[in-house]
C-alpha cells in the first residue's frame, strides 16, 4: 500500500487516485519542471488546495507515480516460469520491464532528468536500484549454490553490472530512440545476462 492511504475514507482514496492518474498525464505531457500542482489538480477535476490534503509536494506525487510504474515492471509471481529455469525467469523479467517502460517512456525520461537535480528523487532512485540489485543478487547466489552459475563471479557486483546494462540499454532504445527490433533486443539482453554469470542457454534457444 502506498504512503498516505491507510487512514483515508473511500472517497479520499478515490480523490488521491484521481490525483495520481492526473499527475501521470501532466508529468508525461509537460515534464517535471514545467508541470504545476495547479495543472495536476485541474486535470483531476479538483481545486488547487485539495492537492495538499493528499500530497505535500510535487516531488512526493512524482515519486508515487514512478513507484506505481516500477511495481508493474516486476512480473507477478503467478506469471513467472514454473520450471524455475534461469533463462525463462530472466526472459520474462526483461519482457515485462520493456513492456511497462515502453508504455511510460516519457515518464521514465523525466525520472532520469529529475534525479539529476532533486535530492529527494535521487535518493528514491538509489533506493529502488538497491532493491533490484538485492533481488538479482539473491537469484545469482541461488544459481551458484545449485551449481548452475559461475561461482568465481561476485554475485553483488554482477547484479549491479547486469542491472545497469538492462537499464541503460532500454533507456537508449526507448527514450533516445534507437531503432531496434523488440524480440531481438529482449533476447539479446537476456543472453548477455545469462551468459554473463556463466549460465547456459537452453538448446532450443541457441540461435536468434
Amino acid at each position: 500500500e502506498l504512503n498516505g492511504q491507510s487512514n483515508l475514507t473511500l472517497k479520499g482514496r478515490h480523490s488521491r487516485e484521481a490525483l495520481l492518474e492526473a499527475a501521470m498525464v501532466v508529468f508525461g505531457r509537460d515534464g517535471f519542471v514545467t508541470a504545476r500542482i495547479a495543472d495536476i489538480a485541474s486535470e483531476a477535476g479538483m481545486a488547487h488546495g485539495s492537492f495538499y490534503t493528499y500530497f505535500s509536494s510535487k516531488e512526493e506525487i512524482f515519486i508515487e507515480v514512478i513507484t506505481a510504474i516500477r511495481i508493474d515492471m516486476v512480473p507477478p509471481a503467478e506469471t513467472r516460469s514454473s520450471s524455475d529455469d534461469p533463462y525463462e525467469m530472466v526472459l520474462l523479467t526483461n519482457q515485462q520491464y520493456v513492456a511497462v517502460y515502453r508504455r511510460n517512456a516519457a515518464l521514465m525520461a523525466t525520472f532520469e532528468q529529475v534525479s539529476t537535480f532533486s535530492p529527494e528523487v535521487r535518493q528514491y532512485r538509489a533506493e529502488i536500484r538497491h532493491r533490484y540489485v538485492e533481488r538479482n543478487s539473491r537469484a545469482i547466489k541461488r544459481w551458484q549454490a545449485e551449481g548452475l552459475a559461475d561461482t568465481n563471479i561476485d554475485a553483488d557486483y554482477a547484479a549491479i553490472a547486469l542491472g545497469a546494462m538492462v537499464d541503460r540499454f532500454v533507456y537508449i532504445w526507448l527514450v533516445l530512440g534507437e531503432d531496434l527490433d523488440e524480440s531481438v533486443a529482449v533476447e539479446t539482453m537476456t543472453r548477455l545476462w545469462i551468459q554473463g554469470i556463466g549460465l547456459k542457454i537452453p538448446t532450443q534457444q541457441r540461435s536468434l
